[in-house]
């Protein structure tokens, strides 16, 4: 019997290093190979890893990802014009352990009892299949962030 009990539309939360500069990322997406492929794999020409990664109700994620980009909207960079999902290389977000304490305090804080981390076991994730059977397995894959 599963202890996580998934709800019927579920989103990813994902924290990213690209492997060529290392500037770090975040963002969510309802396809993480996908997003990881067409997003970043080959608009850099080099495969891309999700080093963190949550998984959950899809309205609790876009509140904890909303909720990011206001509270941190001075560290984001701005490259030309706008302020992106990247951190700023001069912020202390810009170190992933950091930006991990962040999400993962806020998570604990709103009360987000239905956003789940992944395993790190499962981690770096790299573009592939992998989570296929997640809705059949939770356990396997997740774990509760506050208990």
């Amino acid at each position: 019997m599963s202890t996580i009990i998934l709800p019927g539309e579920c989103s990813w939360f994902y924290l990213i290093e690209l492997w060529h500069n290392h500037i770090k990322g975040f963002g969510i997406t309802m396809n993480i190979d996908r997003r990881l492929t067409k997003g970043y794999c080959n608009p850099s020409a080099s495969i891309q890893k999700f080093f963190h990664l949550y998984y959950g109700k899809r309205s609790q994620i876009q509140a904890l990802e909303r909720w990011f980009k206001n509270e941190y909207r001075s560290e984001l960079l701005v490259l030309l014009d706008k302020k992106l999902e990247w951190m700023d290389p001069k912020s202390e977000l810009a170190d992933l352990s950091m930006m991990v304490k962040v999400i993962e305090e806020r998570i604990e804080v709103a009360g987000y009892d239905e956003i789940y981390r992944v395993r790190s076991k499962h981690l770096p994730y790299k573009p592939g299949p992998y989570f296929k059977d997640i809705k059949l397995n939770p356990d396997f894959y997740l774990e509760v962030i506050a208990e």
